[in-house]
């Protein structure tokens, strides 16, 4: 009897065992987690792919170019204490050529600023007996927003690039910043993963997404004092630098060049009217505008690395 019982409890374990298995098929899966977007930015662009007026013939209109750019536009938090001031009395930035670029990229619009800074000053410190720390005319940092349509209808930040000494031997902070990384920027007028603010390190121009990360960039070299004045970068519709297949012209100068007349600011900072920059070539360095330097790393071999 003992061996029929459990042989019998045995049994109605082995149904019972079905029935749940049964019931975990039928019942609905455990939803996932469900990543919402932020709201983003309202963003007045009409039609952007694909449309009409279309002068640089990347894919998207002159018009979504603009829109996109002045509403990403980052706010530069600036350290212009000892490096190329404008003159007197102007807004307080550091003295450049301020440039943009747009284009649709798989999914996303890459919005490129390119500060075209006239000069980087050198580092200050005890370790330049070890290193190199002379500043140079032209500086030719940059910063990347890519940004995409949210579920709600509104542009949101999909990534960020930063450059900060890029193309030397060892630079970790010029990089990508995406998903997670994106916590580390404050945002200007406080709307998350919309326009981010960027730390310029005082006197070489790096870039950073916070004041602590500036602080330990470059071996603990660059600078950024609590004391930095917000700028926001200026899109000027004249200055976007177009795209490879039409590039833009100035004046009698080869397409995709600039001269020193053009950027010239309206402070009258002194700058050589002859100097050209290439914006698109990777084999022309970015040597400034005042005609004085050997040249820093090419503004097209940037963009050679951002597929534009």
């Amino acid at each position: 009897m003992k061996k029929v019982r459990a042989l019998r409890n045995i049994g109605v374990a082995a149904i019972l065992i079905l029935i749940a298995g049964s019931c975990a098929r039928l019942r609905p899966p455990a939803p996932a987690d469900v990543v919402i977007d932020p709201p983003g930015i309202a963003v007045a662009t009409g039609p952007c792919l694909d449309a009409m007026p279309d002068a640089d013939r990347d894919g998207m209109s002159d018009g979504c170019e603009l829109a996109l750019s002045r509403a990403f536009a980052p706010q530069l938090m600036l350290h212009a204490t000892r490096c190329t001031l404008p003159a007197a009395g102007s807004e307080g930035h550091i003295a450049g050529g301020y440039f943009h670029a747009a284009q649709p990229v798989v999914g996303i619009v890459r919005l490129v600023y390119l500060p075209a800074y006239y000069r980087d000053c050198g580092w200050r410190s005890a370790w330049c007996f070890l290193i190199d720390c002379r500043g140079h005319a032209g500086d030719s940092e940059l910063i990347v927003v890519d940004v995409r349509r949210s579920a709600s209808g509104g542009w949101i930040t999909d990534a960020i690039f930063l450059s900060a000494h890029c193309f030397s031997r060892s630079e970790p902070d010029c990089r990508w910043y995406r998903d997670d990384d994106l916590n580390q920027f404050d945002w200007v007028d406080g709307i998350v993963r919309g326009a981010p603010v960027v730390w310029v390190s005082d006197a070489r121009n790096a870039n950073y997404p916070s004041r602590e990360t500036c602080e330990r960039g470059r071996m603990g070299l660059d600078r950024c004092d609590r004391s930095a004045t917000p700028y926001r970068y200026p899109v000027i519709a004249e200055r976007n630098i177009g795209s490879r297949v039409v590039p833009i012209i100035v004046g009698d100068r080869p397409p995709g060049c600039v001269n020193g007349r053009f950027v010239e600011p309206g402070d009258r900072m002194i700058v050589a009217h002859d100097a050209v920059e290439c914006f698109w070539d990777a084999a022309s360095k970015f040597g400034g505008w005042q005609g004085a330097g050997h040249g820093e790393t090419a503004y097209g071999l940037y963009l050679d690395h951002l597929g534009l």
